[in-house]
């Protein structure tokens, strides 16, 4: 019988799998394999370092050519840019990662320390009884066993969510992103957001001089097609785009915030967007999740009666301060006063959620 089951080999997945298997705890992954242009550019926010050292993944991480990032650029409530210098804060700075070997450096060290990591999704049925979980791989035979479950499934929350569980959704909000190749070294390394009345354009740049390009906005207010018009129609970030050719067709993700109603049960535990999402403003998705998962992994082996409950009001008090963060400075933003995206933004809109049967499959 396992120890754990971790089901999502994202970065919340990896980490707590790493984490557990350096406790010695017998550990599997189970998690679907991601195809090419699936995995982004991100960024990790200061403060990252400590947590990548505490995993042992710090030394190969600065090896890997990801790009440091030294500023923050937005031009947010003015058409002006207005700088954050991160030279000042005594976390250090940020990086630009390519998020794709991120995650297999995450998945090599899961599996060096002896995680069994399959590329197969979890499926069917799982119950729980004499304190331990047993179900099923979509093409494995036999049954599985492990006496704990994390879920680190995203935003699908796939496990909790068979539990009964709803996810709350804060923010419709989607994302058109699309990554380009440029010819010229990309020396700006800060990340760039501008906003305007369809919502607010973001861009950095990741390893390999490409440059990931994306404008945050709402379901219906704009179409894939109207990618280019609307990056012709931009300031800055049409600047900094200048001369870059596509890679990847412009495609839609979700991008709101929400959490589930709550990230833990008998036997289980959620982490990272499964737990809980912050939407891409907070800058701080991939480092959170990562905590999480420390967090959440050390809720589990603890093993006490009050150590999930207390694992799960850290994440609500962290979670309400992004969402006062969030208010504040979507307000801040007065020059689109009848725009949609901003008008909603404006208004207390009421949260919507998401039944157990809804949303879709684990990452």
């Amino acid at each position: 019988m396992l120890d754990y089951l971790v089901i999502g080999g994202g970065p919340a997945g990896a980490a707590a799998a790493i984490l557990l298997a350096e406790a010695g705890a017998s550990v599997r992954l189970a998690c679907r394999a991601r195809s090419m242009g699936e995995l982004f550019g991100e960024s990790l926010s200061p403060g990252c370092a400590g947590l990548l050292q505490m995993l042992g993944l710090w030394d190969s991480f600065k090896e890997d050519g990801h790009l440091p990032c030294y500023a923050h650029r937005s031009a947010w409530g003015s058409s002006e840019i207005a700088f954050v210098d991160l030279i000042f804060d005594p976390r250090g700075h940020g990086w630009h990662i390519d998020r794709e070997l991120f995650e297999r450096r995450m998945l090599e060290r899961a599996g060096a320390l002896g995680v069994s990591i399959t590329h197969e999704p979890v499926d069917g049925h799982w119950s729980f009884q004499d304190d331990h979980w047993q179900g099923t791989l979509r093409h494995e035979a036999g049954q599985i066993r492990a006496r704990r479950i994390i879920d680190a499934s995203g935003k699908a929350s796939w496990f909790a969510r068979r539990q009964g569980i709803e996810r709350i959704i804060d923010d419709r909000q989607i994302a058109l992103i699309a990554v380009m190749q440029t010819e010229r070294s990309l020396e700006d390394t800060s990340s760039l957001v501008e906003t305007v009345p369809e919502g607010w354009w973001y861009s950095a740049p990741i390893p390999q001089n490409r440059l990931v390009v994306s404008l945050f906005t709402d379901a219906g207010l704009i179409e894939p097609e109207a990618f280019d018009e609307l990056l012709a129609q931009s300031r800055h970030t049409r600047e900094r785009a200048a001369g870059a050719r596509m890679l990847y067709k412009p495609r839609f993700v979700a991008a709101g915030g929400g959490r589930l109603g709550t990230v833990y049960g008998p036997g289980w535990l959620a982490v990272g967007d499964a737990a809980m999402n912050y939407e891409p403003l907070s800058a701080h998705g991939i480092t959170l999740a990562i905590r999480s998962a420390i967090d959440g992994a050390r809720a589990l082996m603890a093993g006490s009666e009050d150590a999930c409950p207390a694992y799960e009001r850290r994440l609500l008090r962290a979670y309400a301060m992004y969402h006062r963060e969030c208010r504040q400075f979507y307000r801040a933003e007065t020059r689109f006063p009848d725009a949609p995206f901003w008008a909603r933004r404006r208004s207390a809109a009421p949260q919507a959620t998401l039944s157990p049967a809804q949303g879709p499959e684990p990452s």
